[in-house]
């Protein structure tokens, strides 16, 4: 993958609970009104809307540099892909995986709890919410990749190095977002800004070990995942 070019779109990828909402106050900052935000509406169940962003031959209609951050989850049909056909630059934050899925869970109960819409899918009561699921149930229902949805299409156990090394700009890991800002900085042409920390929920319940071990068996393409990124992370520090 080459550098960033202004004047094509940028595509941020907003993996739940991976410091999303922490990354678009920042994109939002250096972007402003080329900015755009691609989330459902949880509460009434609708889909993102498109923005006008290429022609229909592919050019790029704005002339400021410009980027859309959101949620682009492939399994609800609003990938970038789907989206954007055209979007080549892409960046995202990811996070251990049994930390994105415990992360959620604790958001969820404390959105139901707020009254929040944290606590809605696609117009109904979150699965967490509705079937009073404890934490070891949560961790032990969904045995299906969390990140593969917001991959490009055609990521699989056969190529996903290839695609993270190749099809982005930059992935950074959000227990490290100090990082993140800094190198994005430097890519993007911005001066780094603090980096706030949004939508944390506290936790009320302990995560023994035996459940990691159990997690991970059921996400093993997740983990490999992660433990590229981490490789890949340690090396640029070792390179530093």
């Amino acid at each position: 993958m080459t550098g960033y070019d202004r004047t094509k779109p940028l595509i941020s990828i907003h993996v739940p609970k991976c410091a999303g909402s922490s990354l678009r106050e920042v994109l939002m900052s250096w972007f402003g009104a080329g900015f755009f935000r691609h989330y459902h509406n949880e509460r009434e169940g609708e889909a993102p809307m498109v923005f006008p962003l290429w022609d229909e031959d592919g050019v790029p209609t704005h002339s400021e540099p410009v980027c859309v951050h959101g949620h682009f989850n492939r399994s609800r049909r609003n990938g970038f892909e789907r989206y954007y056909p055209y979007a080549e630059q892409l960046i995202t934050v990811l996070r251990d995986p049994c930390e994105v899925q415990i992360s959620n869970y604790f958001y969820v109960k404390e959105a139901a709890d707020r009254g929040t819409p944290g606590a809605m899918t696609n117009g109904t009561v979150h699965e967490i919410v509705s079937n009073q699921w404890t934490l070891s149930d949560w961790l032990g229902r969904h045995h299906g990749s969390i990140f593969l949805p917001f991959l490009p299409e055609g990521t699989d156990v056969t190529n996903y190095r290839e695609v993270l090394d190749d099809r982005f700009l930059y992935i950074g890991l959000a227990e490290h977002m100090d990082r993140v800002v800094e190198d994005l900085s430097d890519l993007l042409g911005f001066e780094p800004i603090p980096v706030p920390k949004l939508n944390a929920a506290a936790r009320d319940e302990t995560v023994d070990r035996d459940l990691r071990e159990r997690f991970a068996a059921n996400h093993p393409m997740d983990v490999a995942i992660f433990e590229h990124l981490l490789e890949r992370f340690d090396s640029k520090l070792t390179a530093h």
